[in-house]
């Protein structure tokens, strides 16, 4: 019993410093200047205007695989601003668990604007650029 409950305690440890890890990786970008970087091979993305529409844009882009799914459909049926993959912005806020990331998008047609996006195109930001940055 004591080996079992040993055990349960080490895994319960070893899962969590994974999360804290990652969060860690985000947290740290939060007012910093960044590009959002989507798969390579969109040349377009989706940047929601709130919460519950980023939800749902990432839920499509997780299933994209499915029979029938329409990329345009994702513009089209939400409140989303299609922007250029690769486009600066100011990280606002990061919600890890829930998987996305409020930016500030800092050129192109939407600049200016405020916009959710899954936390996974805040990656490759290793080299965080403070936005009092001499390359700002």
């Amino acid at each position: 019993m004591k080996l079992k409950l040993k055990i349960l305690v080490l895994l319960f440890i070893f899962t969590f410093s994974f999360i804290f890890i990652s969060h860690a990786q985000y947290a740290g970008l939060v007012g910093k200047w960044v590009r959002i970087n989507a798969p390579a091979y969109f040349r377009y993305i989706g940047a929601a205007l709130d919460e519950e529409t980023c939800d749902k844009m990432i839920a499509l882009l997780r299933y994209r695989q499915e029979k029938g799914f329409n990329f345009k459909k994702i513009f089209e049926s939400f409140k989303i601003m299609k922007i250029k993959n690769r486009t600066a912005a100011l990280v606002r806020d990061v919600r890890v668990f829930e998987g996305k990331a409020k930016v500030t998008l800092l050129s192109g047609l939407y600049k200016g604007a405020t916009a959710w996006i899954p936390i996974e195109w805040l990656d490759g930001n290793k080299e965080f650029i403070s936005i009092t940055s001499t390359r700002y």
